[in-house]
């Protein structure tokens, strides 16, 4: 869903990433727009070089727009589908950096709910790859005041199935940070496997085998060590009182298990040394963008809410849509002819400008946005929800580096 351009703050002379939605076509529109504006309050209030960094969002009618920091390499899906399997030395090294972001997110009151390799980037960033966790759209923030909007339903699953904990799939709202432990799981073994943990021909049957299905033995199905399938049969543990308690805690136990000296040799390995490009976004196939969604725009006025709907304006203008829709005055905006796109997947890398320093942009700057509401209390009050211990930790702590 939505589509990212890549665009300049010409006051700054500032590479930016602007993700823009529309979701009027969309008979779900509120719910869009309220996990579009949870998505910007959720990273937005994160800072950490393994999350993305959310620079301004808002809306202006049924568009919603979000700047980030601008990203050159890969997600590690891609990386994956050209690697086929990692060692389980680089496998720690990305859950290790994964970690080290969701554990500021946990500390913060807020449970990302859909990890997966298509949300993790392999960020190429002065000279070496750092792992970022991107897309906070689904995320649940547990320590949110009681005038949220945006209700889970009790049955109602959000997420995205093959990586859903058991919790998720049953639809329990008491859904905590251990939820994204057993997603992170999940993407060890793909990493350390070249394979998903729980596969089905159908939905159904799936969430049986998440569920109840005696788990996967990783060493099975790759070169895994007995130390790697102890590690993982905890880290799957139905019962998330069973599992790891933390993600510094479950990606210490992972690097406790790497062979000695791998864990300095992943510095020099593949995985962090090639760093092919890709676009900020790449998640399901169904959202990615298309070809003019890669041509550069110019942002005027510092990114204020006035020159991003212009900039919004002058997308739909180029897609062959009536503006008409927002009501918004257009400045001057000047803009490149889009950029050509290589003969490869729009999923596939594109050449991209190196990474914008992490700054807020500064000048005119739209209004603070609105704290995120809680859900609507049930008439039976839940059991209080634990919070993760706060841990922190760098990755120099394991590797050495």
């Amino acid at each position: 869903m939505g589509e990212v351009w890549q665009g300049l703050h010409l006051a700054l002379n500032t590479q930016l990433a602007v993700k823009l939605v529309d979701a009027s076509a969309h008979k779900d529109r509120d719910e869009i727009l309220e996990r579009f504006r949870i998505e910007g309050q959720a990273a937005g209030r994160l800072r950490s070089p393994h999350i993305v960094q959310i620079f301004d969002y808002g809306t202006e009618g049924n568009i919603a727009y979000m700047a980030m920091e601008l990203l050159e390499g890969e997600t590690l899906s891609d990386r994956l589908v050209r690697a086929g399997r990692f060692s389980i030395a680089d496998t720690a090294r990305v859950l290790h950096e994964i970690a080290l972001g969701v554990a500021l997110a946990h500390e913060q009151g807020i449970v990302h709910r859909d990890l997966k390799p298509q949300n993790v980037f392999l960020a190429k960033i002065g000279g070496r790859v750092t792992v970022k966790v991107l897309d906070f759209g689904i995320a649940k923030l547990t320590a949110a005041p009681p005038t949220d909007t945006l209700k889970t339903h009790a049955g109602m699953m959000v997420g995205t199935p093959a990586y859903m904990s058991p919790e998720q799939v049953m639809g329990n709202t008491q859904i905590d940070w251990r939820s994204d432990l057993w997603q992170m799981g999940i993407i060890a073994f793909e990493c350390v496997c070249g394979k998903m943990p729980f596969e089905a021909t159908s939905l159904g049957d799936l969430f049986m085998r998440i569920c109840s299905a005696p788990l996967p033995v990783p060493s099975k199905f790759g070169p895994a060590s007995e130390a790697f399938d102890a590690w993982f049969a905890r880290a799957m543990q139905r019962d998330p009182e069973k599992r790891f308690q933390s993600a510094k805690e479950m990606a210490e136990a992972l690097a406790a298990i790497v062979p000695a000296g791998a864990a300095r040799r992943t510095v020099q390995s593949d995985l962090f040394r090639e760093n092919a490009q890709a676009s900020l976004w790449s998640g399901d196939k169904a959202a990615e963008p298309n070809r003019k969604s890669l041509a550069v725009i110019a942002i005027i006025a510092a990114l204020s809410t006035v020159a991003l709907v212009s900039a919004v304006l002058w997308f739909f203008a180029a897609k062959g849509e009536d503006p008409a829709r927002s009501p918004s005055p257009s400045p001057s905006l000047s803009a490149t002819n889009p950029s050509s796109t290589p003969e490869t997947p729009s999923s596939a890398a594109v050449p991209s400008p190196p990474p914008a320093p992490t700054v807020a942009p500064s000048g005119p700057a739209s209004s603070e946005p609105t704290p995120p509401a809680s859900p609507t209390a049930p008439s039976t009050t839940p059991p209080a929800i634990p919070k993760p211990p706060k841990k922190g930790g760098r990755a120099e702590d394991i590797f050495g580096i």
